[in-house]
């Protein structure tokens, strides 16, 4: 019983959804599963908030370190020419959701369809690693854990 509930926990922590058809295969029953996934959620937005500005200090040294920087003596120089980065369409996509939908929609999406670590990575990029914004992250993982177990043992949705 104890490996299934720690599985559960390291699942929810990662992909939240898949972890509620996993704890009704091992026949939990409603509060176990919406303490443990519960749990899982938001333990894995507090460590991936503290890890995840470490990972971008990390990655703007490797970027910083080993690009490769063009001499300007190189560049063909015009009197009004700007060197506009072409932008990666994933990066893209993120800063769409941020001006669209903003703090509260990738914190209501981060546990459905984007994944935790991602979710979490997004908020401290684009809003910093305040209490309240990983307060209203936890909301919604309380949220929809109420949601997915209501669905799961209540109404006996399966997946």
């Amino acid at each position: 019983m104890f490996r299934e509930i720690v599985l559960v926990f390291l699942i929810s922590t990662v992909k939240f959804v898949f972890s509620f058809p996993l704890a009704a295969g091992f026949n939990f029953d409603f509060l176990l599963t919406f303490l443990v996934t519960t749990t899982g959620g938001v333990a894995g937005i507090f460590f991936f908030a503290f890890i995840s500005k470490e990972l971008i200090l990390f990655w703007n040294w490797v970027v910083n370190k080993y690009s490769k920087k063009k001499d300007i003596s190189q560049v063909e120089k015009t009197e009004n020419t700007v060197i506009k980065p072409t932008p990666i369409s994933r990066k893209r996509k993120y800063v769409r959701w941020k001006n669209g939908i903003g703090l509260y929609g990738i914190s209501l999406l981060t546990p459905l369809i984007i994944s935790i670590p991602i979710g979490t990575f997004l908020i401290v990029r684009f809003y910093g690693r305040t209490w309240y914004n990983l307060m209203i992250m936890c909301g919604f993982v309380v949220l929809w854990s109420l949601v997915f177990c209501s669905l799961v043992y209540v109404a006996e949705v399966t997946f």
